[in-house]
């Protein structure tokens, strides 16, 4: 190969893991913050608060949960 071709197949490279450590903090980011929520959710249930309140105060839907639950088998 020469070194046009190797020099951008290393620049595409170089690109693409850093869009994927781009996407992968994305896709962290939003874990944590459906994780925090459903640990909210989970403390208000504890302490009384109906389900419905629980949700909307922790601004979290039950699918959330769902999903939650799901991953963490």
């Amino acid at each position: 190969m020469c070194n046009l071709s190797t020099g951008l197949i290393e620049k595409g490279l170089r690109k693409g893991r850093q869009q994927g450590r781009q996407e992968g903090r994305r896709e962290g980011y939003a874990e944590g913050v459906q994780e925090k929520g459903v640990q909210i959710y989970r403390n208000m249930l504890k302490r009384g608060f109906s389900e419905e309140e629980a949700l909307s105060l922790a601004e979290i839907t039950r699918e959330d949960v769902k999903k939650f639950l799901e991953n963490q088998k």
